[in-house]
């Protein structure tokens, strides 16, 4: 069969209307085909049919007559493309449609789909259209009509796809972008920097589509995109040539924090989600890499990547529908330590480490997909962005002030630290988030996701002696923590484990017990914390035990917090206080600072067994800061779906974002629209803005409170001072065009 290619004028990308002549679209019974047969439709029944009218024609007319839907509405398989009157389908021209050709059609009894201001919707030979049982015959009679092929309600094998993220519309970050700019974005011109683990570089989602449109090559002529089979013409010359095969990436989405549900692993290719690369050796698999013929010099650091125009928005690659070239990389440097990867010399020589799934799934969060094509992007996808991987033997404030000289607007910090920490916003790291706040840069952290972990713990000792236990887990081969006062006191403390009590005596010391080693070290903070921090260590392996505290308190009341962590647990499990404890004052470092943004987190899309729609998360961290001076500034979801890694990840993945860490990402990323249109605002104005912008509801009591802050962010009510109006795209004052 002669290949074909697939062409066409591009057109605008506009809602496309589906149904010019709605079928089954009243909620009264349809007028059923069973006992009144349309003869026109009956002809297609027959053995016999033109050569250029789809079989499935018949099968839609069959199962149409035999399967009415009782209720009326929408048949299960079908849906609303088929009823006594007549059928949807599409039709495929030998040429580009013409407004002759459109004009034929419809005087045989069919109408074509229009956009909104009128223009015939096609899209180079193929046009949808609603047909009468007749119009399908006189219009198969036209010179010009190659095929005609029903609109099915449902396709084979469809995917097990979850639903669409509504956090950018929760937050008001894409209604916000939508008012302004023609096409889905926002971002633009804005520079992010993420502090964080690494980050996969080579991820589908960190590349923009700017390297333009291509047509697909239908290679067995039949009608339907084959991955493995139809090609790229990536040299545009009508042929299929060797090296422009075009395969899948898989998009798996993987829900982690329910079950491990995973979406869209059936077999096939789902247009908006999965990915494709061009085949270019032929070799079966997608070649990547940083060393020739690879690297920084070749889009995408490896074999062409693409994703699918889906203009129709069926999830498929349909015909006269194009290939987006991904191109530039989104992610503009990482710094490593001493080392930074910058684009377009060397980022593809950013080294992979186990880390990396954590920096992804936030950057991804941040400016991500493809607005508008690929199903999930980002909060801010025209953004550029930074990465500053700590861990790697460098210093935080280092990171800060590197992202800084790059050009960074906003700052996310990536962690939460909530021992050996005073949590009084006076440590180095927070003061330099400040001063770089004074200079223009905006600070935002997550909080935490501590709430409910039991590693903290409050009391109000009075004078006299008493134990606190602490539940250490069998295994751990070290255990930190640390108790913080703010009152002058006059306090001592010994500890009880394996039998041994060991005497914590200021200002510091050292022992070593049956191969358990024990360090404990008395601070005060310049505003006036006391801490007494402690560490124990076991290369074998510390024994499950209840470590006791004998705390002597020879003066006033004192109110003594406890924090502890150990090498088994993240922010939950192992090591916990067993009595006293409570999810107030959780909120970590850098998060703690005077003039950085604390971030909780709440649920929208993926409630599953454990979570409630709307409500806070019940591990957010939450205030106030241990002086009480400060507390968490709102709250934002952190359920979006965004791009995932791992040494053991397949490539392309992508998942359900979790906790503050993917909160707080929702929160920078829709900020960085609303600075992104109000330019002139300084840090100072954009961060009232934000937190001016939130809204209460009931039942988060008065507010702010140390749980929700102000309330919800809403960044359109920041910038227009009312909310986003429901079910439509928003529009305010200035809309301009992007470029």
């Amino acid at each position: 069969m002669t290949a074909r290619i697939c062409t066409g004028a591009a057109i605008a990308r506009a809602p496309l209307l589906l149904f010019a002549s709605p079928l089954w679209a009243s909620a009264a019974a349809p007028r059923p085909i069973i006992g009144a047969p349309i003869a026109a439709g009956d002809r297609l029944l027959r053995n016999t049919l033109p050569p250029n009218l789809d079989r499935k024609l018949a099968l839609a007319y069959r199962i149409a007559r035999a399967e009415w839907h009782p209720r009326g509405g929408v048949h299960p398989l079908l849906g609303n493309n088929v009823d006594a009157k007549g059928v949807r389908v599409t039709l495929r021209l030998v040429h580009a449609v013409t407004s002759g050709d459109v004009a034929q059609i419809e005087t045989r009894g069919c109408e074509v789909d229009r956009l909104d201001d009128g223009a015939v919707a096609n899209l180079g030979r193929v046009v949808a259209a609603t047909c009468s049982w007749e119009g399908l015959w006189q219009a198969s009679a036209l010179p010009a009509v190659e095929r005609i092929t029903p609109i099915f309600g449902m396709r084979v094998h469809a995917p097990t796809l979850p639903p669409l993220n509504t956090t950018g519309r929760e937050t008001e970050a894409y209604p916000l972008s939508e008012s302004v700019y023609p096409e889905p974005g926002g971002g633009k011109g804005m520079v992010i920097a993420d502090m964080d683990s690494g980050v996969d570089v080579f991820h589908p989602m960190f590349f923009r589509a700017d390297g333009g449109r291509y047509p697909w090559i239908d290679l067995d002529g039949s009608g339907a995109f084959e991955p493995g089979t139809d090609a790229v013409d990536f040299n545009r010359n009508g042929v299929a040539d060797p090296g422009e095969t075009l395969r899948i990436i898989k998009a798996a989405v993987y829900w982690l924090a329910d079950d491990s549900t995973t979406y869209n692993t059936e077999p096939g290719f789902v247009a908006g989600l999965d990915w494709l690369y061009q085949d270019e050796n032929g070799d079966g698999q997608r070649n990547q890499g940083s060393a020739p013929p690879y690297g920084d010099h070749k889009p995408t650091f490896g074999e062409q990547l693409y994703v699918a125009d889906d203009v129709n928005k069926n999830g498929l690659l349909d015909v006269g529908e194009k290939l987006l070239r991904l191109n530039t990389p989104k992610i503009r440097a990482v710094h490593i330590g001493k080392w930074t990867f910058r684009r377009g010399t060397n980022l593809s020589m950013t080294p992979p480490e186990e880390g990396l799934s954590h920096g992804t799934m936030v950057m991804g969060t941040l400016a991500g997909g493809v607005p508008g094509v690929t199903r999930y992007w980002g909060m801010a996808p025209e953004a550029d962005l930074l990465l500053a991987q700590h861990g790697q033997g460098g210093s935080l404030v280092t990171d800060l002030a590197w992202a800084k000289s790059e050009g960074a607007k906003i700052v996310l910090w990536e962690m939460a630290t909530w021992f050996w920490e005073a949590l009084d916003g006076s440590s180095d790291l927070e003061l330099a988030c400040d001063d770089a706040f004074d200079e223009g840069v905006l600070q935002i952290a997550a909080a935490g996701n501590l709430a409910g972990s039991r590693k903290h713990r409050r009391k109000l000792h009075a004078a006299g002696t008493e134990t606190v236990d602490l539940v250490i887990p069998e295994g751990a081969t070290y255990e930190i923590g640390d108790f913080l006062w703010r009152e002058e006191a006059s306090l001592s403390f010994s500890a009880t484990f394996d039998g041994h009590t060991v005497e914590l005596a200021p200002p510091n010391g050292q022992t070593t017990l049956e191969g358990t080693s024990v360090f404990w070290q008395w601070s005060e903070s310049p505003r006036n914390t006391r801490q007494l921090a402690f560490y124990l260590s076991s290369q074998a392996g510390l024994r499950g035990q209840t470590m006791s505290f004998e705390v002597r308190n020879t003066g006033g009341p004192v109110t003594l917090h406890g924090y502890v962590t150990d090498s088994t647990s993240s922010w939950s499990g192992g090591s916990h206080w067993p009595a006293d404890t409570t999810d107030e004052n959780t909120y970590g470092t850098p998060a703690v600072g005077d003039k950085t943004l604390a971030v909780g987190t709440y649920f929208v899309d993926f409630i599953g067994s454990h979570f409630a729609k709307g409500q806070l998360a019940y591990y957010s961290s939450r205030g106030p800061r241990i002086d009480g001076l400060d507390t968490l500034d709102f709250a934002t979801p952190e359920d979006h779906i965004t791009a995932m890694a791992g040494l053991n990840t397949p490539p392309g993945a992508l998942m359900v974002g979790g906790g503050t860490s993917n909160a707080s990402p929702v929160a920078v990323g829709s900020a960085a629209v609303l600075w992104g249109l109000n330019p002139t605002l300084t840090a100072q104005e954009l961060a009232s803005k934000l937190r001016e912008s939130a809204v209460a509801e009931a039942a988060m009591g008065p507010i702010p409170n140390d749980s929700w802050g102000r309330g919800k962010l809403r960044v359109f009510r920041a910038h227009t001072g009312a909310g986003a109006p429901a079910n439509e795209a928003p529009v305010a004052a200035g809309r301009v065009t992007r470029t």
